[in-house]
């Protein structure tokens, strides 16, 4: 597992970190020591759109904020499109977040048995289903402790403040 640390704010413009239609996940461990990231996606055709594409089992982010504007077509968020099995914590997101199809996020668009605790939320979010504030979609045993949405949500159906949709046995 690396360990990586961001050591100024930067604008990065479609360059995901993970990528979850190879099976390739971020691992290790990103500790944004409480910088900003300006994220703009170009390319709103594109799925898994995030600072973080996908973040894989034993992953933890932590201590970034993002600002921008991230669209996209499905799993579209601020932090990070696909969390399976990490941990993302006190992260914040500003930018404004679109999905055109389903499952966006302000912080986590799909969180598979992930910990997503200490975030906020301040950007807008939309997608057409399954959009939320902090997480879009929660399945898997998935935990969300003491975040803050305060951006505005919608959707057509399974729109939260919090959670758009979550599976049982989650815990919200």
């Amino acid at each position: 597992n690396e360990v990586c640390a961001a050591f100024a704010s930067v604008s990065v413009a479609d360059a995901p970190i993970g990528d979850a239609s190879a099976g390739r996940g971020f691992k290790g461990t990103f500790d944004g020591q409480n910088y900003t990231v300006e994220f703009w996606s170009a390319d709103d055709a594109q799925w898994y759109r995030a600072l973080f594409g996908y973040a894989a089992k034993g992953a933890t982010i932590r201590n970034v904020t993002v600002t921008g504007s991230i669209d996209g077509v499905s799993v579209i968020a601020g932090i990070c499109a696909r969390a399976e099995n990490c941990l993302i914590e006190s992260c914040r997101n500003c930018a404004d977040i679109g999905g055109s199809s389903q499952e966006s996020g302000g912080i986590v668009a799909m969180a598979r048995a992930a910990t997503v605790r200490n975030c906020v939320n301040t950007g807008i979010v939309q997608s057409s289903s399954w959009c939320g504030g902090i997480v879009g979609y929660a399945q898997n045993s998935a935990t969300v402790d003491d975040c803050i949405n305060i951006g505005k949500v919608t959707g057509a159906t399974f729109v939260g403040g919090i959670v758009g949709y979550t599976e049982p046995k989650c815990t919200v």
